[in-house]
C-alpha cells in the first residue's frame, strides 16, 4: 500500500487538474483576525471559523486544502509565549482540515476544470488535506 500523498501524484500524472485553496492567512483576516495576533491560535479558539474557510475552499472548486498551521513552529509560537503549545495547535489544525475534508463530497463541491474520476457524484470522496509549516526563522 502505498502512502496517501502518492494519490495525488497519480490523479495527476493521468491528466487531473488539481486545484488547492488560496490565500489562508487573508481569509483569516477578513474573518476578524487581528494585525500581529496567532492565526494558529484559531485552530482552537475559532475552530468555527477555520473549518468555515476550509469549506468555503472546497465549494469554490478546491480539491486540496492547506492546514491553519503555516506558522506553527515552536520558535514562532513562542513569539506569542504559546511555544508550549506547538504539538496541540498543530494537531488541531490538521484534524479541522482533515474533518472538513472528510464531510465534504463530490455533489456539494463546485464542478473542477477537469475531472477524470469515475466516481458517482453522490459518493464521499476522501479528498487532501496538506499540512503547512514554515521554516523557523526569526524577524
Amino acid at each position: 500500500m502505498k502512502a496517501r500523498g502518492w494519490q495525488v501524484v497519480e490523479r495527476v500524472r493521468a491528466g487531473e487538474a488539481l486545484v488547492f485553496d488560496g490565500g489562508y492567512g487573508t481569509m483569516l483576516f477578513a474573518a476578524g483576525l487581528a494585525n500581529g495576533a496567532c492565526p494558529e491560535l484559531w485552530n482552537d479558539t475559532h475552530a468555527d471559523v477555520v473549518r468555515g474557510i476550509h469549506a468555503g475552499y472546497f465549494g469554490a472548486g478546491s480539491h486540496i486544502v492547506e492546514t491553519n498551521t503555516f506558522g506553527g513552529t515552536r520558535l514562532k509560537l513562542n513569539e506569542y509565549k504559546i511555544g508550549d503549545r506547538t504539538r496541540e495547535l498543530n494537531e488541531k489544525g490538521a484534524r479541522l482540515a482533515r474533518a472538513t475534508c472528510q464531510s465534504t463530497t463530490r455533489s456539494t463541491r463546485a464542478s473542477p476544470t477537469r475531472n477524470t474520476s469515475r466516481r458517482s457524484a453522490s459518493r464521499p470522496r476522501r479528498w487532501p488535506t496538506a499540512a503547512s509549516i514554515s521554516s523557523p526563522s526569526r524577524r
